[in-house]
Formats: C-alpha cells, structure tokens, sequence
C-alpha cells in the first residue's frame, strides 16, 4: 500500500519483520523521535516524516512519528511504564 502524504507528513501502517517498519513501498528501518505516549505497535496508524539513515544513506528511517490511530484490541504500552513480558 503507498503511503499517504498530508501536510508534508507521510501516513502509514506500523509492520514488524525482524526489526519495526512500515508497510508499503517505503522501508523504515528505524523509529527516530517518535512523538507519543505510547510505543507503536503493528497496525498502528502514524504519521512521519522520513530521512536517509548516515552514513551510506541507504536505508530509510521514520522522524517524528506520531501515533494517528491505535490498532483496536491491541495493548498499547506507554513509554513510561516498566517493559511487558
């Protein structure tokens, strides 16, 4: 699925593989600066702007991150709170 853009921010899906990214045609490697209470989980919708990872600026990682929709029936941890088991 593309990803949308609204108001020069990208809109996406959080997706796990063996490291957090999105789903799509744009591979982020990383969360950077994300801006929320609560740790993004698969299926949540954000919004994010994207920036090459140095030095080779190969890879793609997600700036400014921002939870836009929680994926229902799913535990949001905040990131305040001790770490799930």
């Amino acid at each position: 699925m593309p990803h949308e853009e609204i108001a020069g921010k990208l809109v996406g899906t959080v997706g796990v593989q063996s490291r957090p990214r999105f789903k799509g045609n744009i591979s982020l490697y990383l969360f950077f600066s994300i801006e929320d209470q609560y740790v993004p989980v698969e299926g949540d919708e954000v919004t994010f702007k994207k920036t090459l990872v140095p030095p080779k600026n190969e890879k793609y990682q997600a700036m400014h991150v921002k939870i836009v929709h929680l994926k229902e029936g799913t535990v949001h941890q905040r990131w305040d709170s001790p770490p799930l088991h």
